[in-house]
């Protein structure tokens, strides 16, 4: 069977599944009080979202790893079997990270599960068994210029720190309604592009998939937000980025048709390191950024609009060159 008809499968089945949990999961939460705390810092409109019921990835997480375990079915070769099995079980446990990380919350009643090194720990063990068990090659390609680069050793530690900053850049990146959905959302359109052009069906295959979860997602995730993905959302969101760069055979693209993920990360590492460095002196008037557009005045589907519009450019500038 060709690759985009099991994609559009895929998709299908995805979106179907997450639509069907949501349906089933939120008035659960509803009557459970599973309730996303709200820090007092942040601006005026998400104050007023005290009550949303959080930990909605756990709509589209399930589903989705089913649905890329179901792919196994359509496996060619002994090589898409382990991909496809390494994408599933990798991108599961970064979600799970995010379950316990508001699960915690939850009990504590307060903005903060895991503590940050916990969490970052969690994560480098999760990636560190990845890159080991599925590297085969460490040379790295290099998009654009069209050449491979030899890395030796150096590519196991790039690789993992590559993956903790893109799983923590989408974690960020979650904080306006639909905002890392809709993000999202783009970057799977682009990598299953991209996976048709290169043949690499894993990660076409893998990327329609989450397509599939992230729409049926937004059906209870755009503004105004019915619940919040929470950290088992948008750390499993990560985690399958990651998965689909990494076998779409062009790692590094993520970080161009992922610029908004970039932005957000290093919005927060500027406006960390000036109020420490420049005694209390902000760049921001929040950060991550899209909590200073907030604060400017900007509405949140106008920060959607403008954070998709500028994944839709760098992916169609990095489809048409890569």
């Amino acid at each position: 069977m060709e690759t985009w008809v099991i994609s559009l499968i895929g998709f299908g089945a995805s979106l179907i599944l997450t639509t069907i949990m949501g349906l089933i999961i939120l008035p659960v939460m509803k009557k459970k009080k599973m309730e996303q705390p709200i820090l007092e810092c942040l601006p005026p409109e998400q104050q007023r979202k005290k009550g949303t019921p959080t930990m909605g990835g756990l709509f589209f997480l399930f589903p989705v790893v089913i649905c890329i375990f179901i792919s196994l079915f359509f496996s060619d070769s002994a090589q898409m079997t382990k991909d496809i099995i390494a994408t599933a079980v990798t991108s599961l446990l970064f979600g799970l990270i995010g379950v316990l990380d508001d699960t915690l919350k939850l009990r504590k009643k307060e903005n903060e599960g895991l503590k940050a090194w916990q969490k970052l720990l969690c994560q480098l063990v999760v990636a560190t068994a990845f890159i080991i068990v599925t590297t085969q090659s460490t040379a790295l390609y290099i998009p654009f210029f069209k050449e491979t680069l030899e890395l030796g050793w150096l590519y196991y530690p790039l690789m993992i720190l590559g993956i903790c900053a893109i799983v923590n850049a989408v974690n960020l990146t979650d904080g306006v309604d639909g905002l890392a959905t809709s993000v999202t959302s783009v970057v799977c359109l682009f990598f299953f592009a991209l996976g048709l052009k290169h043949g690499t069906p894993v990660s076409s295959i893998t990327s329609m998939i989450m397509f599939g979860g992230c729409i049926g997602f937004l059906f209870f995730n755009a503004y105004p937000a019915k619940v919040f993905m929470g950290d088992t959302g948008s750390l499993f969101l990560g985690g399958v980025c990651c998965m689909m760069a990494k076998y779409s055979g062009m790692s590094l693209l993520i970080v161009i048709v992922g610029f908004v993920y970039i932005f957000e990360m290093i919005s927060d590492i500027i406006q960390i390191g000036s109020i420490k460095l420049r005694h209390g002196k902000k760049v921001f008037k929040m950060a991550p950024y899209h909590h200073h557009l907030e604060k400017s005045g900007w509405s949140e589907r106008q920060i959607v609009l403008l954070s998709v519009g500028v994944t839709v450019i760098l992916g169609f500038v990095s489809y048409m060159f890569a």
